[in-house]
């Protein structure tokens, strides 16, 4: 059975697909696995070889060569290829192999035709530069760990005392899942939906850390924190609220593997709702 393999670009509000369920069959691709990884050595006087400073992952080029099967309007094809890999806008390429769709962040390197005969269908070379060099889940897990668990199904007995349709998670810890290649950041929201809440916390049982806001939410009020590094933020309602951080509060992320997390407030933890969220990044697919 032939392996699927599909690469999506998004650049620009425009859309190309290549590969498998596509008009273009990619004839060479490279870059795809672990990115290439700098490593600083600092020699030592007493010892033989070097001892390791640092590790660095490098910036990932992506490279996919493809050419197009259907014979019609082979010049249109060429002018909207030319228009799509414009060098100037920014894009996101979404891997697929297989079972397993991956997404990263991308700049164009270089676009070129490689059949000279304009008459023909386009044939063409493609490299890219992604800053990252970490692939990314098409999708981020976001559970509400408060939520509310349904009961109503089908087929449906009502029994003579009443039938109970749903009702509220009143645990406050949940196990999270990265099953990502590192640590990741986490984009959390409070919410108070019920009533007020007073200085609300979020643990990290498993790494003996928290982040605490020490602020007073109103009903409907919604409190959020990042801790993405290079997008750490605290905001309540859409405005800045990073100056009422806990002096204790840590920016943890998520580790891979499993992580236990705990909510809590000093008054009203009922009121809450509480939406863990991130994204798993891994070395290639």
């Amino acid at each position: 059975m032939q392996e699927i393999f599909s690469l999506l670009l998004a650049s620009s509000g425009k859309t190309l697909r290549l590969g498998s369920g596509s008009d273009f069959i990619i004839s060479e691709h490279s870059g795809f696995e672990a990115p290439t990884c700098s490593v600083s050595l600092s020699a030592n006087v007493q010892l033989d070889g070097a001892v390791v400073v640092d590790k660095k992952l490098l910036p990932r080029t992506l490279s996919f060569s493809c050419y197009c099967l259907s014979p019609d309007n082979a010049l249109l094809s060429r002018n909207q290829l030319i228009n799509f890999f414009n060098p100037l806008h920014s894009g996101v390429l979404t891997a697929t192999i297989g079972s397993v769709s991956r997404k990263i962040s991308y700049e164009l390197l270089s676009f070129t035709f490689t059949d000279k005969n304009v008459a023909a269908p386009p044939s063409f070379s493609v490299s890219l530069i992604c800053p990252s060099p970490f692939w990314q889940d098409t999708a981020e897990f976001s559970k509400n760990m408060a939520g509310i668990v349904g009961m109503f199904s089908f087929p449906l007995v009502i029994p003579p005392n009443g039938l109970a349709l749903s009702y509220r998670e009143l645990l406050q810890e949940a196990v999270v899942t990265n099953p990502g290649s590192r640590e990741v950041g986490l984009n959390v929201i409070f919410r108070a939906e019920r009533g007020s809440v007073t200085d609300p916390v979020l643990y990290n049982i498993s790494r003996g850390c928290y982040f605490k806001v020490n602020i007073t939410l109103q009903q409907g009020d919604v409190l959020s924190f990042c801790t993405v590094p290079g997008k750490k933020r605290v905001e309540l309602n859409g405005v800045n609220a990073i100056r009422y951080i806990d002096r204790g509060s840590s920016f943890f992320g998520i580790s891979p593997g499993e992580t236990l997390l705990k909510y809590d407030a000093a008054v009203g933890k009922q009121n809450l709702d509480v939406f863990p969220c991130f994204t798993p990044e891994y070395l290639g697919i």
